[in-house]
């Protein structure tokens, strides 16, 4: 994991020391945990929203205050592609889907995925659309007040919600604002949110830009030297741009732009993370080395499952068992398990089916 919160002590990947700053708010966020995770504690694994969602509101707001309001809407965006991914991973219409998966008699862990983080953020921020950010704050003090040092289940945080509107706007107001949310389509509902939020800033529409002149010219964008000087998460959308659109890419693109932004020598592994699987995927034998670098040198699923994957689906099992057997003392014994089942159970790879699992990825 990246973090992990326990009281008075986080324990922290060095995953996110890169020296560009770039993982400065997992810390953020574990920090953040000391409200929203130990003093109000989810009651069980179905309310683990209550602890991630509520966490990643409070991170993004800390971004907000120091990096504008642009920041956290691009990690926003990112973040539902994520949660999107593993949405289709157990299915738009699975319980896992949702904010309030049924684990039942399964292991826990396999209902764990990007989703209670980010569509739990989505419901927080769709409310603080309707009350504003002034009374969202009142709001999440008065439930960390009221829920002090208890564990709680999200019947708790919906009366009260519903409570502190109806005591905080008029009647006609309150009764509309509690109208428009609809507790049991958001928590329980699967699938994506039930209410689509914008997440679109300036920047990422030019980062996106960029990576559309790359695509359509296979030349070097005019603006091209804006990318030095994005924070990492509009680097991020440049590079989930050309994944969207990866059959356009091919090896002479990814030379073309590593050639212009050096994106293979990065630091930053969220780069690594996406640019490396891309490149397996097109046959651009630059990143090889460097991909085996890195599943060799950390140990965080986030990161090494991306490339194992990629390796896998493209005809590589062998090279992927190759890594895997080089590092398994290296990696933590629950790393090893994961991607042992991984490997040993290939093919596996997702491929939506449905219209309306078409439909929703076409949305991203």
């Amino acid at each position: 994991m990246g973090g992990m919160e326990n009281p008075l002590l986080t324990f922290a990947s060095p995953t996110i020391i890169t020296g560009d700053k770039s993982q400065v708010y997992v810390a953020t966020h574990e920090i953040a945990h000391s409200w929203t995770g130990n003093d109000v504690t989810c009651e069980n694994w179905m309310n683990l929203w209550l602890n991630e969602g509520f966490t990643v509101f409070e991170e993004r707001k800390v971004s907000g205050q120091i990096h504008g309001k642009d920041f956290p809407l691009v990690d926003a965006f990112l973040g539902n592609i994520s949660s999107f991914g593993d949405m289709q991973s157990y299915g738009l219409d699975n319980t896992y889907s949702s904010l309030y998966p049924e684990v039942k008699n399964d292991f826990p862990d396999n209902s764990f995925s990007e989703i209670p983080y980010e569509k739990g953020f989505q419901f927080l921020y769709f409310i603080e659309t309707l009350i504003g950010e002034d009374k969202m704050q009142q709001l999440l003090r008065t439930h960390i007040s009221a829920h002090h040092r208890s564990s709680i289940n999200y019947h708790a945080f919906r009366d009260l919600t519903i409570k502190f509107i109806n005591e905080n706007f008029d009647n006609s107001t309150a009764t509309e604002i509690n109208g428009k949310i609809d507790w049991e389509a958001w928590v329980k509902g699967p699938g994506l949110a039930p209410v689509t939020l914008n997440f679109t800033t300036p920047g990422m529409i030019e980062s996106q830009s960029i990576a559309d002149t790359y695509l359509e010219t296979k030349e070097t964008p005019s603006n091209v030297k804006d990318f030095d000087g994005f924070y990492s998460s509009l680097k991020v959308v440049f590079i989930e741009r050309l994944i969207k659109k990866k059959s356009q890419v091919d090896v002479g693109l990814m030379e073309k732009i590593d050639a212009d932004l050096n994106i293979t020598n990065t630091v930053n592994p969220e780069l690594k993370q996406r640019w490396f699987p891309l490149g397996i995927e097109v046959g651009y034998t630059a990143v090889m080395e460097p991909a085996r670098q890195l599943v060799s040198s950390v140990g965080r699923a986030k990161y090494l499952t991306p490339i194992y994957q990629a390796l896998l689906d493209n005809g590589m099992k062998s090279t992927a068992e190759e890594w895997y057997q080089a590092n398994i003392d290296f990696y933590h014994p629950y790393v090893v398990y994961k991607l042992g089942e991984m490997i040993k159970n290939y093919p596996g790879k997702y491929m939506p089916e449905t219209p309306e699992e078409k439909a929703q990825e076409s949305f991203l």
